[in-house]
């Protein structure tokens, strides 16, 4: 995560990583030049309320390229 975040959280610190700040703000043109992806953990919720799933995943690549397409078209090229 650390490769394709913009920088790390300054309170919120790991201490098995020497006290390293937790990874923040996911950088769309990182993930699309390296190819990698954030991993989430997420809950699924009911369509009537609570939890019914969870799990650990990762967002397809694609959701980054087009995002990155569409920030490029809105802003310009990015560097």
């Amino acid at each position: 995560m650390y490769g394709i975040t913009v920088g790390e959280h300054p309170e919120f610190q790991i201490p098995s990583l020497g006290y390293r700040g937790t990874p923040l703000g996911i950088d769309i043109h990182k993930v699309v030049e390296t190819g990698v992806v954030p991993v989430m953990d997420a809950g699924l919720p009911g369509k009537g309320g609570g939890q019914i799933g969870a799990g650990v995943l990762r967002a397809p690549l694609a959701c980054f390229t087009e995002a990155a397409r569409a920030y490029g078209e809105r802003y310009g090229p990015s560097r």
